[in-house]
């Protein structure tokens, strides 16, 4: 029986897919071509930070609902609908992975997945035909609704906190029936952006189930109730179609995100949540659990009560019976997220080392960025795995791209060439270079390091064998010569489109990080230290810096003139 669900999870796997796609492509082509960059950014951030704490049980409805109002990307009405079509992929993929590693009764399993599916469906055709303050006032309502059940979940109030040991219900006992009932109507509230998790989660855990056993049933019921509403919001159009493409996509060096690591071959990283440990009865349970789940990735969170009183030593306590049980101990460790992290990895380390455990990973994350990790070596911290996720997604030092159009060249269809153009302003850094440019990187010979990039003229050619003059596009008279022989000249710019057709393929995710890695080998070590790095220079090549200083001359005298 649970095979039969997972056949169907899959065939509505695909069967959305192919309504997204063929949507997509007939309605909301305009807008994806007309979305900014922030927006897909946004997007993009949204689904990998809303989908992560899915996979661990926190449910992504709320955190999506939260960042979307606060990024004011995504109309009021279109949310719903969004976040069903969105995360319909990476919930049935969840699904599909927890109802296969987790044990739970099959016909009550079956019975809650098609219960939610049936509430989902029947409320999605009412949703559908609601104006935005109908929306407005029940996406209200859900938020503070979710934001209650988590906090007596977390404070182990009520139902919220209980825990049972049993793994589901027969068809003959009345908890069967009470459960089935409530998962209809936990399921039509998705549909407004009420995520099922918690509410499925609480019912289950009051009427006697093991925490355990709550996974596979709340994601197979997402799985399957997604699925379904998603198609009337598909043919209804109301979902928002920038977000919901980048909700399921993310990530370049690894991700969180499952369904991202299987559609475009990224290493999938991570571990689990706080919320995984507090929905046991005890720490030690909740590592043990997940060790069985994934004893080839057993990375452990140990900072939920007390890192070294609790934390650090149930985890040794778990990977000493894993070694007993002839378990390989690959990609296992423990993650800290809080706290002195350089007191606290030190600390964690010697206990480790002193149980045999000195190669365990130590992962540590709590808003890193470069300037926290150089202090962190630098007080000689135990820790190699660094989780950077805030700081490198939202660049909070600078989160306003300021690029500005300018014209730098024109060319008439009569004419031959193009006539230069140049901006002047009272900032010199603001005065643009003229002509159609190209660029090209100098690297030294013999180290393969960058000299500098050379801004010239797109048809210029430069002879490799010869002595090159640069000169700095701002302070000109400072000049550097490059001798003959001793550089190597790659250029930069490659065509995308040509005469209207794309001419480029583009590499896939996990090669473009390559090319960025030997890139930022040629770096010089004195341009990647944070404090003073030395400049990677951006010069002019002689042809366009006479072209530019002319023009100046030209406009300098054209002003006198008109004095």
């Amino acid at each position: 029986m649970v095979l039969a669900l997972q056949i169907v999870l899959a065939a509505c796997f695909v069967g959305i897919a192919v309504d997204l796609l063929v949507d997509v492509n007939k309605n909301h082509k305009g807008e994806c071509k007309k979305a900014s960059g922030k927006l897909w950014a946004q997007g993009l951030f949204v689904g990998i930070l809303a989908n992560f704490l899915d996979t661990l049980g926190c449910g992504s409805f709320a955190p999506s609902t939260f960042m979307y109002k606060a990024f004011n990307n995504v109309d009021d009405i279109n949310i719903p609908g969004t976040l069903n079509v969105g995360d319909t992929f990476p919930v049935i993929f969840e699904a599909l992975i927890f109802t296969n590693s987790v044990e739970c009764e099959p016909i009550f399993l079956v019975a809650m997945c098609v219960a939610a599916m049936i509430g989902a469906y029947t409320m999605a055709e009412i949703i559908t035909k609601w104006d935005v303050n109908q929306i407005r006032i029940w996406l209200g309502c859900a938020m503070i609704g979710t934001a209650i059940i988590m906090a007596c979940k977390n404070a182990g109030v009520g139902p919220f906190g209980s825990i049972g040991e049993g793994i589901g219900f027969t068809v003959g006992q009345w908890q069967f029936w009470v459960a089935v009932i409530l998962n209809f109507f936990w399921g039509a509230l998705m549909d407004v952006g009420f995520g099922l998790y918690a509410p499925c989660m609480a019912t289950c855990l009051l009427l006697g189930c093991s925490g355990i056993t709550c996974f596979p049933i709340f994601m197979g019921s997402c799985a399957l109730l997604m699925p379904a509403c998603s198609i009337v919001f598909i043919q209804k159009g109301r979902y928002d179609v920038v977000a919901t493409v980048s909700n399921m996509i993310g990530g370049c060096i690894g991700t969180s995100n499952v369904l991202t690591g299987q559609m475009f071959e990224v290493p999938v990283k991570g571990t689990h949540a706080h919320s995984w440990i507090m929905s046991f009865p005890d720490e030690y349970t909740a590592f043990k659990t997940y060790a069985k789940l994934y004893p080839e990735a057993c990375i452990l969170l140990v900072d939920t009560y007390d890192v070294l009183a609790s934390g650090v030593p149930n985890a040794i306590r778990v990977f000493k019976e894993m070694r007993a049980e002839g378990l390989p101990m690959k990609g296992y460790g423990i993650r800290i997220d809080s706290g002195d992290l350089a007191y606290l990895s030190k600390k964690a380390y010697q206990m480790l080392e002193a149980e045999g455990f000195g190669d365990a990973i130590i992962s540590a994350s709590s808003d890193l960025d470069e300037y926290l990790i150089d202090s962190l070596k630098t007080q000689g911290a135990k820790i190699n795995s660094w989780g950077v996720g805030t700081n490198l997604i939202t660049s909070g030092d600078w989160p306003a791209f300021g690029g500005v159009y300018k014209l730098a060249a024109a060319k008439d269809k009569d004419d031959a060439e193009f006539t230069p153009k140049i901006k002047l302003s009272e900032n010199s850094e603001k005065v643009t270079n003229p002509g159609n440019k190209t660029i090209y990187r100098i690297y030294d010979k013999e180290t393969g390091k960058i000299r500098a990039d050379l801004i010239c003229l797109a048809d210029e050619t430069f002879d490799e064998s010869k002595d090159m003059i640069i000169f700095d596009p701002i302070e000109t008279w400072k000049k550097t010569k490059i001798k003959g022989g001793t550089y190597t000249l790659r250029e930069l710019l490659v065509p995308i489109f040509q005469k209207g057709a794309c001419v480029y393929t583009s590499p896939s995710v996990m090669e473009i990080r390559d090319i960025c890695t030997r890139e930022k080998d040629t770096l010089w070590e004195e341009s990647k230290r944070l404090v003073n790095p030395h400049e990677v220079y951006v010069d002019l090549s002689d042809k366009l810096y006479h072209i530019k200083s002319d023009l100046l001359e030209e406009m300098s005298m054209k002003a006198l003139g008109e004095q």
